[in-house]
């Protein structure tokens, strides 16, 4: 029962607001208002999502009702002269949570294949909880996860439009009046997350899929990781 309530309390608010807490300036955000940025950051890349997968389905001249209709991510990043590999790595390089790197100015998205297989592995274990959703719990779905991910942040380089400057910034600095104000850096990761669950359609938040991993490997207990989510508040 106690997969069942971490996946429970994973909800794409929660988790929004996980990746945010990570952040170094997270408490300078004004009291009251971190619901606005969480709300604001899901907003911001289901929109863009949103926008890709219409684009693209004008551009394949598909109509969004038609039940077939299916977005392909490799298509997309095509259209975007994206260039994605899948290489094998070393296990030094591609192990632990290193399991994709972007080369922004040429446009590549290189996943690596070592990481990505040892995660499914891991949620191998945890397959019996997701119910009807386990099918995507795959090598190519989660492959496709990192893909949308990265994807989300060369949208971001080449578009010059990233996330935490389309937020309001907070103060992170002042002294005898000298005034610094910045914006949130994993706001961006943040939103990322929600671009590929958006793009991809998924029934569940990607840093979800990170907590287990986590689990499986003994590197939290469920204990700590329960008390940990149910502690999550919007302020």
């Amino acid at each position: 029962m106690d997969i069942f309530r971490i996946i429970e309390l994973c909800t794409v608010e929660n988790m929004c607001l996980a990746e945010l807490q990570e952040d170094a300036l997270f408490e300078k955000i004004p009291a009251g208002e971190v619901g606005d940025y969480v709300d604001s950051i899901i907003s911001i890349a289901a929109g863009k999502a949103d926008d890709i997968k219409l684009k693209f389905k004008q551009k394949k001249k598909l109509k969004s009702e038609s039940p077939g209709a299916k977005i392909s991510l490799i298509d997309i990043c095509r259209s975007k002269g994206v260039s994605v590999n899948l290489t094998d790595g070393s296990r030094a390089q591609a192990g632990g949570r290193f399991r994709a790197e972007i080369y922004y100015d040429e446009k590549i998205i290189n996943i690596m294949k070592y990481s990505i297989d040892q995660m499914y592995d891991a949620l191998k274990n945890f397959l019996v909880y997701f119910g009807e959703n386990k099918n995507f719990i795959s090598v190519d779905n989660i492959k496709d996860m990192h893909i949308a991910h990265e994807l989300y942040h060369l949208i971001e380089f080449t578009d010059g439009e990233y996330t935490p400057d389309l937020l309001p910034p907070v103060t992170s600095l002042n002294i005898f009046g000298f005034e610094r104000r910045s914006g949130f850096s994993k706001a961006s990761e943040a939103a990322a997350h929600i671009f590929c669950m958006r793009l991809l359609e998924l029934p569940f938040h990607p840093k979800m899929l990170d907590y287990l991993c986590l689990l499986s490997a003994g590197e939290v207990t469920r204990e700590k990781l329960i008390e940990f989510l149910e502690d999550l508040k919007i302020r």
